[in-house]
């Protein structure tokens, strides 16, 4: 759900493609290895989750350092130094590929665990960029319990989000949450019954999700499931 993956990447496959090919054919291990760590960075908006995307940005992480040590033990000083700025470049991208993401896909289940400011902030909500135009997400307390004051941006941040549940045909995403200090086993089994748990009360499903490539316009609306647009945060329980 959301848009597409950026054409950027299909740029990336072919120059930085051909660049591995030519360096592996001249048997240039430094230069091939620095090719494939940028190739990787321009692959990640085609991952197909967040672990992906972590993967490659790691993956890209080591090939450069692989990179900067073949090039200083073949005495290539300026390959080495290259090297040195790309690992840089690369291990600085990562923390923030972890809390925004990176282009590719993410699955709602790799929303289970966060805090709901964090699991917006990977869906775009901060900078306007939420998947496909979806309204703020409510809150719905699963397990079952006292409502969450979702209202208060402050009480939304002690709030972990336990199930996610989709609706991109209403526009709506469904948080399930519980307290910080009263947080469920989030185990296979556990998460499990968590999202059904949720499921049975407002409907939705699972999905994968992309963040918008350019801001939505200024408006934020939150809708209920099985209810209609309002604006500001709510919360719903059943």
């Amino acid at each position: 759900m959301g848009p597409r993956a950026s054409g950027w990447w299909i740029a990336y496959l072919l120059v930085f493609g051909a660049g591995l090919l030519v360096a592996l054919s001249v048997r240039r291990w430094d230069m091939a290895a620095l090719a494939l760590a940028i190739l990787l960075v321009g692959l990640v908006t085609i991952a197909r989750s967040l672990q992906q995307q972590l993967a490659m940005h790691l993956l890209a992480c080591g090939f450069a350092a692989a990179s900067t040590v073949l090039a200083a033990t073949g005495g290539r000083l300026v390959q080495a130094l290259l090297g040195v700025l790309a690992v840089l470049v690369l291990v600085a991208i990562v923390p923030s590929a972890r809390r925004e993401g990176s282009g590719g896909r993410i699955r709602t289940e790799e929303l289970v665990g966060l805090t709901v400011p964090q699991a917006e902030r990977l869906l775009g909500y901060p900078r306007r960029r939420e998947p496909r135009g979806l309204a703020l997400p409510v809150v719905v307390p699963v397990p079952f319990g006292p409502r969450p004051a979702g209202a208060d941006p402050a009480s939304r941040a002690q709030l972990v989000v336990t199930s996610v549940a989709v609706d991109p045909a209403a526009s709506w995403i469904a948080f399930g949450v519980a307290p910080l200090g009263a947080v469920p086993p989030l185990d296979r089994r556990g998460r499990a019954a968590l999202q059904a748990e949720l499921v049975s009360r407002v409907g939705g499903f699972s999905a994968d999700l992309r963040s918008a490539l350019r801001p939505d316009g200024p408006e934020r609306r939150t809708v209920s499931p099985g209810g209609s647009p309002r604006l500001g945060p709510v919360v719903t329980q059943r």
